[in-house]
């Protein structure tokens, strides 16, 4: 047979196991769209000078994944993170070197994000930059629209972006830079614009590339050669910069100081794999990006074989795989299939949580072992309540700068883990417990209809008024402290002075601080929420008042048998303590003295409906202990010795041997018959019939046969038979008691 210390091990090792898969599950997080959102803001920032120069120079930018996917529409692809890096930032090199250079590209210094749409890891955006050209000292707008998605480690793994009305730009800005071109040099008598253009890129490109395409770089023998190869080609418009023109060229003139060996071809004769001849087809239609655009797909590393080709194309119906990855989208609290992993996980928690505590009190409470199974599972949860209750107070006060209308994301986020932490230890109770008073019942149910109710309508409205109701709210459930430190002291045999004194504050400050809660609550509502422009509005309403007035019935009965209960424990005092029996092993025996109608009716109850909110009416039932002091020996009663122990034969033999060995049981039997022998004052003596004398009563001692048969409300123990009285009668002294009637009473 396993021992119990066994059990416990496998039981621990469970619950450690449970705990650390809940700790591993919270290190499972996605990208949030937000934190998408902030890698746009820091793309966005990035571009703006003199930040832009840093990031350019710096060839390999963590904004960019590694294997980054990249399209701009006015040039052509740039895959790999150095590309991105350098054609998108490179470009204002040069603007930022020479002010006095009338570069076509100016410097952006501002930009507003006029457009943003996030789902899941895709991002649709619009930006209208300033760009600012010192040679004109003016600025004009840029519009920048760019489809992005980011990778889980917050890097744009592929965009495509577009500068939207470039060509309308180029239009306005070039005109305006002919002037200083010209001027710059030195072609005052020219006037045909193209010229000037021209001559403007060819010197630019021939200068920059005797400068640094040296060696093995090398892309024209000198400069005379170099402009009479430009010479041939087309000026090229200012949208078609990935094409065999100057323009493009032109483009890669900044990046040449940062990496000559990848972009002297791109200015030389050939082009490189950047300035060559494109086919329009070709291009629209090239498909460039491993993921494509279908935000809907959320193609990840697990199902790009079962989603990357999803297309929705003329003459063929949506996949129904799209609808199911938009579906979470849709999921709200409210959801009846949306699956609540957090709150299943608090259960899990608070079950080894349960066990955990159950265990330390049996281990380490005198009186925790002797308490039925029911008082016991109250002991525990009145442990939980203290702690978690006091845990979401916390949480909920950190959501409190509402008030002050200054909100962030995880103040909302520790007040609604409050909500979630409250309404699944209200469940974990009504599960966990083994019986529950009408009111405590209702009043957990309204408490979790409401925490659910103002979640939804937050959800729906977006709202802030409805955050600040919450934390309102939601002080009806988190300051009942000092109710269930006062209950746990009652169930565990506190002093009773001490107990009464907690448990009166405590119906005092909960009827307090619950009435002014909700109050504020109606109030509140009455300023800031008192409309009705949609069906939700009403239904909020009428919550309001159902459940404030619903719950404030429930605090005010609670809170009057909470005091109650304190008058009772000082009109029928609790004194615990051990007979002085010194050097017997029967030290495990208190002396009791029942309540006259208890004697009469040998009923001895401890009924437990005590709770969060609840009366314990039936605890007026509680046994008077008294302690037997060996110092007064005429205070004893005669004739009460024990001189038989109970019986130990309705136990299976692991709880025998739990309760005291075979060898300690006939030791002590030997000592108690001796002494009971010798008549002394100083035997063993008790101050009623040894029938009165509980043994320890554990659950963890009843074989689940007795237990059952028994239920929770059995006699602790049997009064002796009709043969032991006459017995007992007709000797005058102490007769040998039959001592089955223990053995049952277990």
């Amino acid at each position: 047979m396993i021992s119990a210390s066994s059990k416990w091990k496998k039981r621990n090792k469970f619950n450690l196991f449970v705990l650390g898969l809940l700790a591993y599950s919270t290190t499972i997080n996605a990208l949030s769209e937000y934190q998408v959102l902030e890698v746009v803001k820091g793309f966005a920032d990035s571009y703006l000078a003199p930040k832009n120069i840093e990031v350019a120079r710096s060839i390999n930018s963590t904004l960019f994944a590694e294997d980054v996917t990249g399209t701009a529409d006015l040039s052509t692809n740039f895959d790999g993170r150095e590309l991105s890096t350098e054609y998108l930032f490179g470009l204002f090199v040069n603007t930022a070197d020479d002010p006095n250079d009338p570069s076509p590209f100016g410097s952006p210094i501002s930009y507003n994000v006029t457009a943003l749409l996030v789902q899941h890891n895709f991002i649709s955006t619009s930006i209208k930059f300033q760009f600012h050209y010192p040679i004109l000292n003016e600025t004009f707008p840029i519009q920048i629209d760019a489809f992005m998605q980011v990778n889980e480690n917050s890097e744009i793994q592929q965009y495509d972006v577009s500068f939207r009305r470039w060509a309308w730009a180029t239009d306005d800005i070039i005109p305006k830079l002919l002037p200083s071109m010209q001027k710059g040099l030195n072609l005052t008598n020219i006037t045909d614009t193209s010229v000037i253009l021209r001559t403007y890129l060819s010197e630019k490109i021939c200068k920059m590339s005797m400068d640094h395409c040296t060696g093995p770089n090398e892309q024209y023998k000198d400069t005379e050669e170099c402009m009479t190869f430009l010479s041939g080609r087309e000026i090229g418009e200012w949208y078609r910069m990935g094409e065999d023109n100057l323009v493009c060229r032109h483009l890669h003139v900044p990046m040449l100081p940062l990496r000559p060996s990848v972009h002297c071809p791109h200015i030389g004769p050939s082009g490189g794999d950047m300035c060559i001849a494109r086919d329009y087809k070709q291009v629209v239609m090239d498909s460039h990006f491993p993921q494509g655009w279908l935000a809907p797909k959320y193609v990840t590393p697990e199902n790009q074989d079962e989603v990357g080709g999803i297309y929705a194309v003329s003459g063929e119906d949506l996949d129904p795989l799209l609808e199911i990855a938009l579906s979470p989208g849709d999921s709200h609290s409210w959801d009846p299939t949306l699956y609540a992993t957090a709150l299943l996980g608090y259960f899990l928690f608070f079950y080894v949580v349960s066990n955990i505590l159950w265990f330390i009190y049996f281990r380490h409470s005198s009186v925790f072992p002797t308490l039925g199974l029911e008082h016991q599972k109250n002991v525990v949860i009145y442990t939980m309540n203290i702690i978690f209750t006091t845990i979401a107070l916390a949480l909920e006060l950190v959501a409190a700068p509402a008030f002050a209308q200054r909100y962030a994301l995880w103040e909302v986020q520790c007040l609604r883990t409050a909500g979630v932490l409250v309404s699944a230890l209200y469940i974990f109770e009504l599960i966990y417990r083994l019986k529950m008073r009408i009111p405590m019942i209702a009043h957990h149910f309204l408490t979790i209809i409401a925490i659910s109710f103002t979640v939804t309508v937050f959800e729906y409205t977006q709202s802030m008024s409805y955050l600040i109701s919450a934390v309102i709210w939601l002080f009806q459930a988190t300051t009942e402290q000092p109710t269930f430190f006062g209950l746990l002291g009652y169930r565990l045999d506190w002093d009773r002075r001490m107990v009464s004194r907690i448990l009166k504050i405590a119906a005092v400050q909960t009827f307090i601080f619950k009435s002014a809660s909700a109050i504020a609550l109606v109030v509140y509502w009455g300023v800031h929420q008192n409309y009705s422009y949609r069906p939700m509005d009403r239904a909020w309403t009428s919550m309001v008042f159902i459940l404030a007035i619903g719950l404030m019935l429930t605090q005010i009965w609670g809170s009057w048998v909470t005091y109650q209960i304190a008058i009772r424990i000082i009109k029928q005092p609790i004194l615990l303590g051990n007979p002085k029996l010194k050097g017997s092993n029967l030290a495990i025996y208190q002396t009791i003295r029942l309540k006259p109608e208890d004697d009469r009716q040998r009923q001895h109850k401890r009924n437990d409906s005590s709770g969060t909110d609840t009366g314990l009416e039936d605890d007026i039932d509680r046994y008077e202990i008294m302690t037997t002091d060996e110092s007064t020996p005429a205070s004893i009663p005669t004739g009460g010795g024990l001189n038989r122990l109970p019986s130990l034969s309705s136990l299976d033999g692991t709880g025998r041997n739990r309760l005291m060995s075979n060898a300690d049981y006939n030791r002590v039997r030997d000592k108690v018959n001796n002494e009971g022998a010798g008549g002394g004052g100083g035997g063993l003596m008790v101050g009623l019939d040894p029938a009165n004398i509980p043994l320890p009563k554990s659950p963890s001692l009843l074989s689940p046969t007795a237990s059952s048969a028994r239920g929770n409300d059995q006699y602790l123990f049997s009064a002796p038979n009709t043969t032991d009285r006459a017995r007992y009668d007709s000797n005058g002294e102490s007769g040998i008691r039959d001592s089955a009637s223990f053995g049952r009473a277990l």
